[in-house]
């Protein structure tokens, strides 16, 4: 996975990127108007860098949402079935293994809201800086609503989209739209809005092997 994020970052030109928190910056007060914010966290120039190099890179962007489709499937729960249930504390942020938790129907949280698929990419909206990001490797999982949930819909694939947002560039920008202090939260437009590199397919299908071993299955 690692290996996978370098490929990407050295595409974009931030392998050796480091956030340096400012403690002085000048910023427009139409920005603060078209923003609708007005901490001084949003404004951080580390974040704009981390924009700027994907706005400028060579082969194009789009936005997540243009190019994965968001999962909102729901399901009627059945008191008597146990099901596998995946919480954020079900992802293992180092290598991105799910443990699911047994429960039975009746006992379901009431944010068990989604029907995950095999292939689903699901990213954490809580402490997203932490890296609960992950792709779902099992069928007839369900999921918390805390996660916002991606299938493939367009020119990128799920392993690149997987090593874009667990890159370290991208875990500190998820800082900056957060909507909490100790406990940030972030929505789902905030990740659907994201602009992502349009990497050229050739290197989305290395990082694919880079992310994946011989059986498919997440390294």
């Amino acid at each position: 996975m690692v290996e996978a994020e370098n490929l990407l970052l050295f595409e974009l030109g931030l392998t050796h990127w480091q956030p340096k928190h400012q403690l002085t910056f000048i910023k427009n007060y139409s920005d603060t108007q078209q923003a609708e914010r007005i901490d001084a966290e949003y404004y951080q120039p580390k974040y704009e860098e981390i924009e700027n190099a994907i706005k400028n890179y060579k082969g194009g962007y789009s936005t997540i949402g243009n190019e994965f489709a968001q999962n909102k499937s729901t399901f009627d729960v059945d008191g008597l079935k146990v099901y596998q249930y995946v919480e954020i504390g079900s992802v293992n942020v180092t290598n991105g293994e799910i443990i699911p938790s047994e429960v039975l129907g009746e006992y379901l949280p009431a944010n068990a809201k989604r029907k995950l698929n095999k292939g689903d990419v699901i990213v954490s909206k809580v402490r997203t800086y932490r890296g609960a990001i992950t792709i779902v490797e099992e069928d007839n999982y369900v999921g918390s609503g805390a996660f916002t949930i991606l299938a493939e819909n367009g020119q990128i694939n799920k392993e690149t989209l997987l090593a874009f947002l667990h890159s370290k560039p991208l875990l500190v920008w998820s800082l900056k739209p957060n909507t909490g202090t100790s406990y940030p939260v972030i929505v789902d437009d905030d990740i659907l809005n994201l602009p992502i590199p349009l990497i050229p397919t050739v290197i989305q299908r290395s990082i694919q092997q880079k992310v994946t071993d011989v059986n498919g299955q997440l390294k």
